[in-house]
């Protein structure tokens, strides 16, 4: 490699040093805060996929963050912290699609 192209990976290397530092050097901005009315005019509608990993079915444990979800493709999964993670409990079950998910109320696990 000659000299000058060596030169020019260091130029750029120390542009991307200098980048770097000033995103680091960036406070993050605050959280903007929402009105109670500023949601009212959204609308459900499907964002998945067509076809496959679709819900069919979903419950909840009133006055808890637990929910259960039925896929299509097969499988009851178990939410205990309001769906930001998922945990398989039927995965063992000779099944092709989950049709319907309740909850008992005398034993909502």
């Amino acid at each position: 490699m000659n000299r000058q192209r060596k030169d020019g990976y260091r130029a750029a290397a120390g542009w991307y040093l200098a980048l770097a530092a000033l995103f680091v050097a960036v406070a993050p901005a605050p959280a903007q805060q929402l009105g109670k009315d500023s949601l009212a005019g959204l609308k459900w509608r499907l964002v998945g996929p067509h076809r496959g990993g679709r819900t069919e079915a979903a419950a909840g444990v009133p006055g808890t963050n637990t929910y259960y979800m039925g896929s299509v493709a097969g499988g009851v999964w178990k939410s205990t912290n309001a769906g930001t993670t998922w945990t398989p409990i039927f995965d063992k079950e000779p099944t092709i699609a989950i049709g319907a998910v309740a909850v008992a109320p005398s034993d909502p696990n």
